[in-house]
């Protein structure tokens, strides 16, 4: 029956004769010879062009079938990852089970929102199965990683969804918030399981005991690349609203309780993001590191009257904000030891210099202090002569400018010698 829908009728053998007859020796008018036996043909050879035709029509079907069965498999796996929500009875009795056990809802959802990582290993194992079973057939190999690609598609389309549906409370990701959301976790659970399926597909990419053909390799390189994508864009959501708190907090450090929201993001950025995070985001969380100590080397610099009181603090405080962000890179393999980490060293003691001290830095510059800029270091003794009372010479109100306009200025600019 599979054959009669697909060849036009034909349900045996001697059909196959038939046909192939009927196209190799057929009259030119209707293409049909009438009842003639393929075997007893001696002008017919397997070599000619209907005959190759006719088997490639044929194959093309089985090949069809069978990656139609590889396909269901493959998404059979991926369903078992994100099973049907529960019917309302047993959600009822989830919900009666925590108050007796005190246990929050967000927490129960947390659980049942990321799915079992034995569940997502098996789906890389699914397709590296199907892959195996196809390798020998170049053609069929190629159309079963097309498959694969299909259903790590679906995988990640449904872990898109879980991921607003959990995004679309605010408190999920919420550096300043008193307590980490148990929410935040299940998106880093469900980064974690696309980042597995990636891992998963770039072995299968390249087998340790025989090779993928091209064709395959290359389907599967592209279906990597794209999970490497949506992982990047969905950590970048997390990393965002951590790098935002935290340069606002630094912004606005003059302000004492604004310290301890940059610190806590600080620490939410670390314990909430970065340890549980499986993707190593080294270069972006270097990145980050690196513009909270630049930040906070310009404020301290450039906009901040600088009393013994405010002297004493920001010493206090540098150190903090050091071992905060190298803790915080260290989570990723990362250390901070570029200029900006040597600025935020070499500003400590620039803090309690005497003004000739200061101007003996100033027209040295040696090369202790080469991580310090020669602006910063301008702009630091206009700063020193501040007082508390004395806000209008800080240097942006001097200009007019706000705070956030002098910094914007600072940081994107080079000093040269003409600088006013």
């Amino acid at each position: 029956p599979l054959l009669a829908a697909r060849l036009g009728g034909v349900t045996s053998v001697r059909d196959l004769q038939s046909s192939v007859a009927s196209v190799l020796i057929g009259d030119e008018d209707t293409g049909c010879a009438g009842d003639v036996d393929l075997a007893q043909s001696p002008n017919v050879r397997y070599s000619d062009w209907g005959m190759r035709v006719l088997w490639t029509r044929l194959l093309s079907v089985f090949e069809a079938e069978y990656v139609n069965k590889a396909a269901s498999r493959m998404d059979d796996s991926v369903a078992r990852c994100f099973p049907a929500p529960p019917p309302a009875g047993l959600v009822d009795a989830q919900s009666t089970w925590a108050q007796r056990h005190n246990t929050k809802s967000d927490e129960l959802q947390a659980v049942s929102t990321v799915p079992n990582r034995k569940l997502v290993a098996s789906v890389v194992r699914s397709v590296g199965t199907e892959l195996e079973m196809a390798k020998s057939d170049a053609r069929l190999c190629t159309m079963v990683a097309r498959a694969a690609t299909r259903a790590i598609s679906s995988f990640v389309a449904t872990t898109k969804d879980r991921l607003l549906s959990v995004m679309d409370n605010p408190r999920v990701v919420d550096p300043c918030a008193a307590t980490a959301h148990p929410m935040t976790r299940s998106v880093i659970g469900l980064i974690n399981c696309v980042e597995a399926l990636r891992v998963g597909i770039s072995e299968l990419c390249q087998p340790a005991d025989q090779p993928l053909t091209a064709p395959a390799q290359s389907v599967l390189c592209t279906c990597r690349d794209e999970l490497q994508t949506f992982i990047n864009a969905q950590s970048d959501v997390l990393l965002d609203a951590a790098d935002r708190a935290i340069s606002q907090a630094l912004l606005d450090v003059d302000n004492s309780s604004l310290w301890s929201h940059a610190e806590h993001a600080l620490q939410w950025l670390q314990t909430q993001v970065l340890e549980p995070l499986d993707p190593r985001r080294s270069s972006r969380v270097h990145t980050m590191t690196d513009s909270y100590l630049t930040l906070f080397v310009h404020t301290v610099c450039v906009t901040m009257p600088l009393a013994e009181t405010a002297k004493l603090r920001l010493a206090s405080e540098l150190p903090q904000l050091e071992f905060a962000c190298s803790q915080a890179a260290s989570t990723m393999g990362v250390r901070v030891t570029g200029d900006a980490y040597k600025s935020v060293r070499q500003m400590r003691p620039l803090l309690f210099m005497t003004s000739r001290e200061l101007a003996q830095v100033l027209g040295e510059r040696g090369a202790e202090w080469s991580s310090v800029s020669e602006l910063d270091l301008l702009n630091h003794v206009v700063c020193r002569v501040a007082t508390e009372e004395e806000a209008a010479c800080v240097p942006h109100e001097l200009l007019g400018c706000s705070r956030r306009e002098w910094l914007g200025c600072v940081a994107g600019s080079e000093f040269v010698e003409s600088t006013d």
